[in-house]
């Protein structure tokens, strides 16, 4: 979706990270099923799509077996992203984008915003948001305005939102959080976060 020309609230979906959206899940498998999604989208054109089963094999593990015992966390995540790709011998990245700490730092709040949405519209890096142990995919972010008069003006947006593309089965595949409320989950819970997967070369 383009911004309207003259309008400051952004309005955009990424439909190719839609597309490569891995669903279902496996039973408590977020995780590799949101890496699966980001290697597909970030690769896949020039490698071929993955499966969740690929990735598992790949790294030395069944996907079917993940979270029987708990969730890997967010450096295991990471881990597994930096290895499979290594093992591929693709260029890649990947890091906790915005946690805890920038959180805290409320004078960047427009600015944090702004580069998110640079990310989200642009093609080389995927954004994964870890909320109450699970693993959801950012495919988007809409802003607007508070009162029905100024929907299409050009004032700046009072309400952000990031919209997110879901891999359980459970779940809505596509749902949406204020933004102010990903700032203060973030402050409240040490392990949430947004974690950054690229294609580097």
């Amino acid at each position: 979706m383009r911004e309207r020309e003259g309008c400051m609230y952004g309005r955009h979906v990424n439909n190719e990270l839609l597309a490569s959206l891995c669903r279902p899940q496996c039973p408590e498998g977020c995780s590799i099923a949101s890496l699966t999604t980001a290697i597909n989208y970030l690769f896949g054109a020039d490698h071929g799509i993955r499966t969740q089963e690929d990735v598992g094999q790949a790294l030395g593990f069944r996907a079917e077996a993940i979270g029987i015992e708990g969730g890997p966390g967010n450096e295991i995540v990471l881990d597994w992203f930096r290895k499979y790709t290594v093992e591929m011998g693709w260029q890649a990245s990947c890091g906790v984008l915005l946690d805890r700490e920038d959180a805290r730092d409320e004078s960047r709040d427009d600015g944090i915003f702004e580069e998110l949405k640079e990310i989200i519209r642009g093609r080389e890096t995927v954004l994964v948001y870890h909320l109450e142990h699970h693993y959801n995919l950012v495919c988007g972010y809409l802003e607007h305005a508070m009162k029905p008069q100024e929907a299409y003006g050009a004032s700046s947006p009072q309400r952000r939102w990031l919209i997110f593309a879901d891999t359980s089965s459970e779940r809505d595949p596509i749902w949406s959080i204020r933004w102010k409320a990903v700032r203060e989950d973030f402050r409240h819970d040490r392990r949430h976060c947004l974690l950054a997967f690229s294609r580097t070369g």
